[in-house]
C-alpha cells in the first residue's frame, strides 16, 4: 500500500496483510454450568461494540445484543460469540459446579470477519463503525489482528487513534497470539524475544491493547499464576511505547 500526499511523492510503502483470528480458546476438564440471570434492568447497561466474525443468538449473549451492524452476515466461527461472552459476563473460574452470572453490559454486533479480509479494508470498516455508533456506544472492543509493519505503526493503528481523539471512544484491542509457543523454555524467552511483539493494530498509542494472563497454574504449562501466558503477543509498543 503506497501512502501519498498531493503532491503524489510517495512518503512510506506499508504491508497490506490478511486478518488474524485465532480461534484459541484454552479450556479447564470441568467447566462450570452457567446461568445467565437476565432479570437486571438491560437498558440501563452500558453498550460495547464487538468488532469480531459474529455473535450467535443464544440464550447467553443473544438477550444482550440491541443491535447488528450487518445482520445478514453468516457467523463464520464461534469467536465472535467467545469474545463476547467474555465481555458481557466477564471471567467465570473453573471448578464450581454451577454459577450464575448477571451481565455488565448490552452489545452490538460488528460481524465484520471473512476470509481474505485485509489491513486496507478494515480501515474504512472501522471507521464506518464509529461514525455510526459512537454517540451511543464509547468502547469498541476489536480481537482480529494484522501482521506487524517492520517497526512502525501500521496505517490501521494510526487510524484507530485518529477516531479514538476525534470521537472521544476507546478501542480494547487483543495484542494477538504466537501459536509456536510450544518451542520456548520459559516465559522469560518468550518475553525476550522481540520477534513476538504485539500485532496490527494493538500498535494503536491510545488503545487498551490486551493479551492473556494465567489464572491458575495449570499442568504443562510455563507460566505462573498472573504472568503472561506463552501464546499471547506482548509489549512494549512502537518506539518502547507502554503496551
Amino acid at each position: 500500500v503506497l501512502s501519498m500526499c498531493e503532491d503524489q511523492a510517495i512518503y512510506r510503502i506499508d504491508n497490506d496483510g490478511l486478518a488474524s483470528l485465532d480461534d484459541f480458546f484454552p479450556m479447564g476438564a470441568d467447566p462450570p454450568t452457567l446461568t445467565p440471570d437476565l432479570n437486571v434492568d438491560l437498558d440501563s447497561l452500558p453498550i460495547v461494540c464487538v468488532i469480531d466474525s459474529g455473535i450467535t443468538d443464544d440464550g447467553f449473549v443473544g438477550p444482550l445484543i440491541c443491535d447488528r451492524m450487518y445482520p445478514d452476515r453468516e457467523c463464520v466461527n464461534h469467536h465472535g460469540t467467545r469474545v463476547a461472552s467474555r465481555i458481557a459476563y466477564g471471567y467465570v473460574p473453573d471448578g464450581k459446579e454451577s454459577e450464575i452470572i448477571t451481565p455488565l453490559c448490552r452489545l452490538i454486533d460488528c460481524n465484520v470477519f471473512h476470509e481474505g479480509l485485509r489491513e486496507t479494508e478494515m480501515i474504512s470498516v472501522v471507521e464506518e463503525i464509529v461514525l455510526r455508533y459512537h454517540s451511543v456506544c464509547k468502547v469498541y472492543n476489536l480481537c482480529i489482528n494484522f501482521p506487524g509493519n517492520e517497526g512502525r505503526v501500521s496505517n490501521l493503528s494510526e487510524k484507530i487513534d485518529q477516531l479514538q481523539s476525534e470521537f472521544d471512544v476507546l478501542f480494547v484491542i487483543s495484542t494477538g497470539n504466537y501459536m509456536e509457543y510450544i518451542h520456548s523454555q520459559t516465559i522469560e524467552d518468550v518475553l525476550k524475544d522481540d520477534a513476538l511483539r504485539l500485532r496490527s493494530p494493538a500498535q494503536s498509542v491510545n488503545a487498551l491493547s490486551v493479551g492473556a494472563a494465567a489464572p491458575v497454574k495449570r499442568n504443562g504449562c510455563i507460566s505462573n499464576v498472573d504472568q503472561v501466558v506463552p501464546y499471547s503477543l506482548h509489549g512494549p509498543g512502537i518506539s518502547g511505547t507502554v503496551k
